[in-house]
């Protein structure tokens, strides 16, 4: 029980009260720009597992593989579906996602649905 409530004091705190810096993502299918603003964090399905992007990340260029990619700004998060692609964070902090194909969803229950019926497509 103490180590869950560390936890949330850790985490209600890291999400309320520190600002974190924003960098700028877009999002690229083949049908063109998806997105392209500024956020604060990603958290994108990695082919290896679930990895995530905050500002001044080291870079890094990663495989995704089908699933709900998540953007952070302003306490407001905005999910995409994406079916597979690469995720790359440059030098200078860019990060960019080139995907197969991506939808922007409302929620993050539309955002799994509509991944489920990726899946069920590709089989």
């Amino acid at each position: 029980m103490y180590l869950v409530f560390v936890w949330d004091l850790f985490f209600g705190i890291w999400n309320y009260s520190f600002t974190m810096s924003e960098y700028h993502f877009s999002i690229i299918t083949p049908g063109g720009k998806l997105f392209d603003d500024q956020v604060e964090a990603i958290t994108a399905p990695g082919l290896e597992g679930s990895l995530g992007v905050l500002a001044n990340h080291a870079p890094i260029i990663a495989s995704l593989k089908e699933g709900v990619l998540t953007l952070r700004k302003n306490k407001t998060e905005t999910y995409f579906a994406i079916r597979s692609g690469v995720l790359e964070v440059t030098q200078n902090g860019d990060t960019l996602v080139l995907a197969d194909d991506a939808i922007a969803v409302s929620n993050l229950q539309d955002a799994q649905n509509q991944v489920n019926d990726f899946k069920r497509v590709e089989k």
